[in-house]
């Protein structure tokens, strides 16, 4: 992500995780507003782009994404939780997902078999917030036709970014940003 804005120093860097709800906020305090206010998700970044270091509790903070529908991939929830990142994919709940961005930011090596205390932590965590919030669980389609999903034009494509053990290999526009 690339920003400019008041208060930047320019060629600045910063290395922690921060996700599309952190913007609002953000936006708001530079327009002088009190993002504290605001009963949302996210932390204004203002001050860490102005040079402020982070505090463990923002580095260590946990991002929720859910994907509760089979559009452009399998039905799915990720939590990144400082380093790490777990996901799980609603179709394939006996496949757990385990990875340290610290070391593995493209996702290729899945490390849930090697840590599984760490794992079952983290999606516990995961799941745990999904249902404080509500958030809406994918269910068994009775009139599901596995063929027909198998045949759609998009199957290669979801399947390919689906759950899997052990490493993948890197798409080609992974291999073609230097990630080899």
């Amino acid at each position: 992500m690339i920003v400019k804005g008041p208060g930047i120093p320019a060629g600045s860097t910063f290395q922690e995780n921060v996700v599309n709800y952190d913007l609002l906020p953000t936006f708001v305090e530079w327009a002088g507003g009190q993002p504290c206010n605001l009963d949302i998700d996210g932390i204004s970044l203002a001050p860490y782009l102005e040079g402020q270091k982070p505090e463990a509790s923002f580095r260590n903070r946990n991002l929720y994404f859910h994907y509760p529908h089979n559009r452009t991939s399998m039905p799915h929830s990720a939590m990144v939780s400082g380093k790490k990142k777990v996901i799980h994919f609603y179709e394939r709940p006996d496949l757990p997902l385990l990875f340290d961005l610290a070391k593995d930011e493209a996702e290729v090596h899945n490390i849930a078999a090697q840590h599984p205390k760490e794992h079952k932590r983290l999606f516990g965590e995961m799941m745990e917030y999904l249902e404080s919030v509500g958030a809406r669980m994918p269910k068994k389609n009775p009139d599901f036709d596995e063929a027909a999903y198998k045949a759609s034009e998009n199957y290669e494509k979801i399947k390919a970014y689906g759950p899997f053990a052990g490493s993948r290999p890197l798409a080609e526009d992974e291999t073609a940003s230097g990630r080899e």
